[in-house]
């Protein structure tokens, strides 16, 4: 996917990749380049195990199986086995990204132990927001000419995660 010269203003996610562990599914080969936001809540924001409460469906009290529509029982289904269910994030590009008056986090990965964010790749990237975030279970990450500000002073957190190349500037 290749997205390009977009802007956002005011949204709750500037790029927002989720999925859960019950899904699974591969999100890869991901271009984004010359983009600009202002005032987003979260600049960056992956998450593999998004909302489980939500994803991981029951059927409510009161409701017959056998007397729901069909898509219900689909989003019941239990996804065997459950390695299957593993979401995968890869090779994600990004590129030409100026950011300011980010409310939340700039960065904000949440990958899984068994499934590692792998191959993100930021290039000529400036953003001031009130937290530069987390990163954990990411692997392979490389940052050129990065300048990532938080206003609360942090530095970007990088926990769980192996061969991190992402010096920042400043």
């Amino acid at each position: 996917m290749l997205a390009y010269d977009l802007q956002a203003f005011k949204t709750g996610q500037g790029f927002h990749i989720k999925s859960t562990t019950t899904r699974g599914g591969t999100v890869e080969n991901i271009y984004l380049h010359n983009i600009k936001m202002d005032s987003v809540r979260n600049a960056f924001h992956f998450t593999m195990n998004w909302n489980p409460a939500y994803s991981n469906s029951l059927l409510p009290a009161g409701y017959n199986y056998d007397s729901v529509p069909q898509h219900w029982k689909t989003l019941l289904q239990k996804v065997d086995p459950s390695s299957k269910g593993i979401p995968v994030f890869r090779n994600i590009y990004v590129s030409n990204i100026k950011a300011t008056g980010i409310t939340n986090h700039i960065v904000y990965c949440n990958g899984i132990s068994q499934s590692p964010a792998t191959n993100f790749n930021f290039t000529d990237i400036d953003i001031t927001g009130a937290k530069a975030g987390t990163i954990s279970n990411a692997k392979d990450w490389k940052f050129s000419n990065v300048s990532i500000k938080g206003s609360d002073g942090e530095s970007l957190a990088v926990e769980k995660s192996e061969n991190m190349n992402i010096p920042l500037t400043k």
